[in-house]
């Protein structure tokens, strides 16, 4: 599995999403491929890693994205200007970044 690629998937959205979101996607990472260069697209997307739930972008640069071979990602983009409204914030906010989804949407400790 050492030179193994990985997989990258994507899938159209639940009925219902296709206003608010492009696609949700899956990528495993595999042994030749645990840093790669996430090319820029403009988009706002909500990533799990096994671990955390985060929002990335909207990139306006490649970043680099670093994790063990076999760890699976798996996300959802939201479609051009759809991220504002559903998530809180704007845009240029979460500009080149990534961002906590914990940050944006802080857990109500009152109920």
């Amino acid at each position: 599995m050492d030179g193994d690629r990985g997989e990258y998937r994507e899938s159209p959205p639940a009925v219902g999403l296709g206003r608010v979101v492009a696609c949700v996607w899956t990528r495993r990472i595999g042994g030749a491929d645990r840093v790669f260069r996430v090319v820029p697209d403009g988009c706002v997307d909500v990533i799990w890693d096994g671990r955390d739930l985060y929002v990335a972008g909207p990139d306006t640069g490649p970043h680099l994205a670093v994790n063990p071979p076999g760890t699976v990602l798996a996300g959802m983009r939201f479609r051009p200007g759809a991220a504002p409204p559903v998530l809180g914030v704007l845009a240029h906010a979460l500009r080149d970044s990534r961002v906590p989804l914990e940050e944006l949407w802080p857990r109500d400790e009152t109920g």
